[in-house]
């Protein structure tokens, strides 16, 4: 059952099952840096992820977003992606919405953003702080 629909061929799902290769091409398309050359490695972060959000429209993947959370006091939002075509129309924030759905109020979200993203996110509701520490990948 859809999480939430903009659109009669606009729908949004939990899909836990997305294929990689699916959401490999819409990092691409969104710009979103990820190793999209591994698919091990994107199948081990969908599988390992507790909640996967997909957005399509007309069948095709054209939004994405994945949390992994401990369902009481956090909920860190490691992908949000919108192919290219469809950004800046409101899909990431039916992402984050959908996402609010699934969580308690009393679990905050926390989303890591690629600096070129850095405009998108205000004005779905995020704030910006400075109390973040951060230890990077080394691959």
């Amino acid at each position: 059952m859809p999480l939430f629909v903009a659109q009669s061929d606009i729908v949004i799902v939990e899909e836990p099952n997305v294929a990689s290769s699916e959401v490999v091409e819409l990092y691409l398309a969104a710009g979103v840096h990820r190793a999209t050359d591994d698919l091990a490695r994107i199948e081990r972060m969908l599988k390992n992820s507790d909640i996967v959000i997909t957005v399509r429209h007309a069948g095709m993947l054209v939004g994405f977003g994945r949390a992994i959370t401990d369902n009481a006091f956090c909920c860190y939002l490691a992908d949000l992606a919108v192919h290219h075509d469809y950004q800046r129309n409101g899909i990431g924030k039916a992402i984050v919405d959908a996402l609010k759905l699934k969580l308690n109020d009393d679990i905050s979200i926390m989303l890591l953003a690629n600096p070129e993203a850095m405009d998108f996110n205000p004005p779905i509701g995020f704030q910006k702080v400075g109390n973040c520490w951060i230890m990077p990948r080394t691959r």
